[in-house]
């Protein structure tokens, strides 16, 4: 087991950084059924079946979900941490108003 240091220099937030593990890339399968399981409560039933029928066709082999999957995986090699980017950018930099979710659009 690693031990990290709470030791270093004031405002040093960051230590032992290095030493944690990278942000694994979440599975393709699990992340499509998280946002059907996310979308069922917000939309009706004739809605949810074309919602899934979207997901299907997307998460199948040769798709672009598997297309995009890929591109995380390459994005997981080069980068310290694949999200930390896009986290920073669009929850904390982005435009913070409220919107209107319309799922059926």
């Amino acid at each position: 087991m690693t031990t990290i240091s709470r030791e270093g220099p004031p405002g040093c937030m960051l230590i032992g950084q290095d030493k944690l593990p990278k942000l694994p890339v979440p599975d393709l399968g699990q992340s499509l059924q998280k946002y059907i399981d996310a979308m069922t409560p917000l939309v009706d039933h004739d809605q949810l079946q074309k919602t899934k029928k979207i997901v299907t066709e997307f998460g199948k082999t040769g798709g672009g979900g598997e297309f995009l999957q890929e591109k995380l995986k390459e994005r997981a090699r080069s980068e310290e941490n694949w999200l930390s980017d896009w986290w920073m950018k669009y929850n904390y930099q982005a435009d913070r108003r409220r919107r209107r979710i319309s799922p059926g659009e």
